[in-house]
């Protein structure tokens, strides 16, 4: 099993200003410069406006998840899949159960870098999250997530109906409090057409 939050960035933003007070579009340029390369900042910037996305923090976590952690790991994906069954999910609840504060300019922190852990293991993560927060449909979803995993370490497999990656399809599950489904596009939502090319170390 190989997979990401949907809003792993999020999580960086109060990394990216550390006194809490908004990114500015300077500060997002320049994060998004440290992180994507010099030569590449324009181009990734006009994909990532922050006009569009309403702050500057906002853009700039987007851009953080999909170039570090979504597209890397759609690469990891098509790279093992060539030589052991893979099985790729990505954990989207879009108010995650979290103990942390969410910086003023992001609507949200999501599912952010590490909010998915509470539900793998269903038991509090120290600083970050606690099982006594779900709701209902949150214990649902953390009820399939870890019982995914569950299966996997004993069987290999996380379920009978979870198909293997395949990097031609680009297959990928996403759990969600509303249930569990399969995505086709995985790669499309991250930008991953134009960040699998750059090939970032």
């Amino acid at each position: 099993m190989n997979g990401t939050n949907h809003d792993e960035g999020r999580l960086f933003v109060s990394v990216a200003s550390p006194s809490g007070k908004p990114i500015s579009p300077v500060l997002y340029w320049g994060g998004a410069g440290l992180t994507v390369g010099l030569v590449n900042t324009s181009r990734a910037l006009a994909r990532y406006p922050y006009r569009r996305y309403g702050t500057p923090a906002l853009a700039f976590a987007t851009l953080f998840t999909d170039a570090v952690f979504s597209c890397t790991a759609l690469r990891v994906n098509q790279a093992l899949s060539k030589h052991v069954p893979v099985y790729a999910f990505e954990f989207n609840d879009p108010q995650a159960a979290t103990l942390l504060k969410s910086p003023g300019d992001l609507p949200r922190l999501g599912s952010h870098h590490s909010s998915s852990l509470a539900y793998a293991f269903q038991a509090p993560v120290i600083g970050l999250s606690d099982p006594a927060l779900f709701t209902p449909a949150q214990r649902q979803l953390s009820d399939a997530f870890s019982g995914a995993w569950m299966a996997f370490v004993k069987t290999g497999a996380p379920a009978s109906t979870w198909n293997r990656f395949a990097t031609a399809q680009g297959n990928v599950q996403v759990f969600t409090p509303t249930g569990v489904q399969t995505s086709l596009n995985f790669a499309k939502d991250h930008q991953c057409e134009y960040w699998l090319p750059l090939n970032l170390q």
